[in-house]
């Protein structure tokens, strides 16, 4: 009894932080693992009509069978994080943990859908039906759907992931690990079970800058500056609403409508040349005039109306973003919708990034993700039960890592490569960029409540992107 008494003790005391192994058998004899304050962070999102998920649609330039993709992705399982763990129904202390599925079956996360064709535009409706299905929390949070036309054409693979299960500075994991660099890749070695890139963020800041105060007076004074200023702008973003955008913002209903704007790496080179910008600024430029021109169409908006957008900052080296896989903070942008010139417009978003990066809110992000990583278990559930469930932007822009280099699936070459995020916090336009090889693309997703057509936001989008290739080639750049 004084035995299992202390196991039960030691059980306690790790479970807010630690994994452990029940080798006593007091929780049916599993592995458990805590779930960080980051991996909650998403779980604390999710709701039946947008759950937290990342999903890839990845067009092959051939056809595969379900046999041979099964038996691919069973040698790459030990790459994929949490793939054989599932959220645990017993919760120590009322906090989620990760345990493995003692039931697990590849059967229930590689299938097969049948297509009504092989153009991307069938792949596109599958890909919406099935992105919209709830997870099944009693399984591992990750599926693999080949998605096949009935007789003929190349075979597309739909990946699909809830946020929570990837490290937060590494949202590529999942698709790193499904996705070969060549063509028939040795089986992976894997990696110790949950190893997880976490980003290079220190202690928390207030903390932490103790030792700092006594060595260097001087930069542990900037750290708290830092912080206090990072404190500071996040509550007043969140407390500062949206500027009035009818159907925008508002509860989601599930139906979300999809479409895609692709455009050859080339031409973003030549934009660049020619009139400056990043190719993330390029894209979102056209896709802000794209909301721009069918918000137009259906109702008046004033001469100085412009969208409050979520925007991805990159910052740090190219070496961090290869070792944690991105290098991106967000900050909130105000970026016009009255502005008909495409270079204007594009010169408009790339001084607006400019500016939040000049403010240092890249810095100030990362000090929030430090807090939030070590504040207490009982102190992050206060803070979360807490916090807004409506981001006061209009829409959220996220750039997720490029892949540079062909991928492969099975020995297959997978000819294209779409990203989709997801909506949440009430925020009902969402676009997801992702570059791959030679091609760079951008998904807009849609809740239907708005009123407004993935569609019609892409078309719009792409024909912004011709005026401002087209401006680009009269015009010089200078300086």
């Amino acid at each position: 009894m004084a035995a299992e008494r202390r196991q039960k003790r030691i059980f306690f005391r790790e479970a807010a932080a630690h994994t452990y192994s029940d080798e006593a058998g007091l929780f049916g004899g599993v592995t458990v693992q805590a779930l960080t304050n980051l991996e909650r962070l998403f779980f604390a999102l999710d709701k039946p009509t947008s759950p937290a998920q990342l999903a890839w649609l990845c067009v092959l330039a051939g056809r595969l069978s379900l046999p041979r993709l099964k038996a691919y992705i069973a040698e790459r399982l030990g790459a994929i994080p949490h793939a054989r763990e599932r959220l645990s129904s017993r919760r120590p202390l009322g906090r989620p943990q990760w345990e493995e599925d003692q039931q697990f079956s590849l059967q229930n996360h590689v299938r097969l859908t049948t297509i009504r064709g092989a153009q991307i535009e069938h792949a596109l409706a599958a890909y919406s039906r099935l992105l919209q299905s709830p997870w099944n929390y009693e399984r591992p949070l990750w599926e693999v759907h080949l998605l096949q036309p009935p007789r003929s054409g190349p075979s597309s693979i739909l990946l699909r992931v809830h946020r929570g299960i990837l490290p937060w500075a590494n949202e590529a994991a999942f698709v790193n690990a499904v996705l070969a660099p060549q063509p028939s890749p040795p089986p992976p070695e894997a990696p110790p079970v949950n190893q997880q890139v976490e980003g290079t963020a220190g202690g928390l800041p207030l903390l932490s800058v103790l030792p700092r105060l006594i060595r260097n007076p001087l930069a542990a004074a900037e750290d708290i500056r830092l912080f206090l200023d990072s404190s500071l702008n996040a509550l007043r973003t969140w407390l500062t609403p949206a500027p009035a955008i009818p159907r925008l913002n508002g509860p989601l209903t599930g139906r979300t409508t999809f479409d895609l704007i692709t455009c050859p790496a080339h031409e973003i080179r030549q934009i660049r040349g020619r009139v400056g910008g990043s190719a993330l600024e390029i894209i979102l430029s056209c896709i802000i005039g794209g909301i721009a021109a069918v918000l137009h169409k259906q109702v008046a908006l004033p001469d100085d109306a412009y969208l409050s957008v979520c925007v991805p900052l990159t910052s740090g080296s190219e070496q961090d973003a290869q070792r944690t896989g991105t290098r991106t903070t967000l900050g909130v942008a105000r970026l016009p919708l009255n502005v008909s010139d495409p270079v204007e417009r594009l010169r408009r978003v790339s001084a607006e990034l400019d500016l939040l990066r000049a403010l240092q809110v890249p810095e100030q992000f990362r000090q929030m993700l430090a807090l939030i990583r070590e504040l207490p278990p009982a102190v992050f559930d206060v803070l979360s039960s807490v916090l807004p469930k409506a981001a006061p932007v209009n829409a959220i822009c996220l750039e997720l890592p490029g892949l540079r280099e062909r991928r492969y699936i099975a020995g297959k070459e997978v000819a294209h490569v779409v990203s989709m995020a997801p909506l949440a916090l009430d925020v009902r336009v969402v676009i997801a960029v992702q570059s791959y090889a030679t091609e760079l693309s951008a998904c807009v997703s849609v809740d239907q409540e708005t009123g407004l057509q993935a569609g019609e936001i892409a078309a719009e989008a792409r024909k912004a992107l011709n005026d401002l290739t087209e401006s680009a080639l009269l015009i010089k750049k200078t300086g």
